[in-house]
């Protein structure tokens, strides 16, 4: 039994110098330096920056504080990104990594597969966790209006035939407040408790099959599609459904305010029909 104890001993005691060392002696420099390489020649429009790069257990990569630009412009910066195989999927027989992301004070968690020669990505699976919206790079520098509020939920991506992209997701996002760049119907802010939506995309349109908000200046629904522009605060809006502001929000509306308490009079408790068109920039009520 003794002799059993000391082996058992011994392989763990090696098991922990072998780990010492790794972590200590692992050349990180080397890593970064190749890794950035590689992105720029396959890349060059995009531009990273890596403060340091550690080994995860079991078997990975952890990337400490990541900037990412994209044509100069700034893209995402994240506290920590880990990447490590998707050792499940291997067993299945597929190929992916699983990557786990801190990033604007929440948490990404996805799992990647990829396929063909080249192991392009073809699948995706995200799970987003408390992000905070009003922390996103790429928001602030494309959205027209400030935005704040809490974004949680899971994105499905799948790489069809003809390379027919698909996304797929359910979101909900908590306590939006949108700060107008200017004054819309008399209105600097709208404040919106709960919204639950549901998507799909092909990457030029996204068809908002569900969006339900409860609580805040406006209860209501829509549906409809939205046509992708480059410049996301072009992009076209063809949205419908109803609303139903509460009395307070109602007094904001400055002249259109007595229009929607005819409209409210009018209509049944669940609010009354709206239509959202124009764009981010200058969207258009009717």
């Amino acid at each position: 039994m003794g002799k059993v104890n000391h082996k058992i001993l011994y392989a763990v005691y090696s098991i922990c110098v072998t780990l010492f060392f790794l972590y200590y002696l692992f050349p990180s420099i080397t890593i970064k330096e190749f890794l950035l390489s590689k992105i720029g020649r396959m890349a060059p429009g995009l531009s990273v920056s890596i403060e340091d790069v550690r080994p995860a257990f079991p078997i990975g990569l952890k990337f400490v504080n990541v900037s990412i630009q994209n044509s100069g412009k700034p893209f995402m910066d994240a506290n920590r990104l880990s990447i490590t195989p998707g050792l499940l999927s291997l067993l299945a027989g597929k190929i992916a990594i699983d990557i786990d992301c801190e990033v604007y004070e929440g948490m990404i968690e996805a799992t990647i597969g990829l396929g063909g020669k080249d192991f392009l990505v073809n699948t995706a699976d995200v799970e987003l966790d408390h992000i905070q919206i009003g922390d996103i790079l790429f928001l602030k520098d494309h959205f027209p209006h400030d935005a704040s509020g809490s974004l949680d939920g899971r994105v499905n991506y799948k790489k069809g035939e003809d390379n027919r992209n698909t996304f797929i997701g359910d979101l909900v996002l908590s306590e939006l407040v949108i700060d107008f760049s200017s004054s819309l119907h008399g209105l600097d802010k709208l404040n919106l408790q709960k919204i639950e939506a549901n998507f799909e995309s092909n990457r030029s349109e996204v068809k908002l099959n569900r969006f339900v908000n409860m609580g805040g200046d406006v209860d209501g629904s829509l549906s409809g599609t939205i046509l992708i522009n480059r410049r996301i605060e072009k992009s076209v809006l063809n949205l419908s459904g109803t609303v139903n502001p509460n009395p307070v929000f109602t007094d904001k509306l400055g002249k259109l305010g007595p229009v929607v308490k005819r409209l409210l009079k009018k209509s049944s408790g669940e609010g009354f029909p709206v239509k959202l068109q124009g764009t981010f920039e200058k969207p258009r009520f009717f």
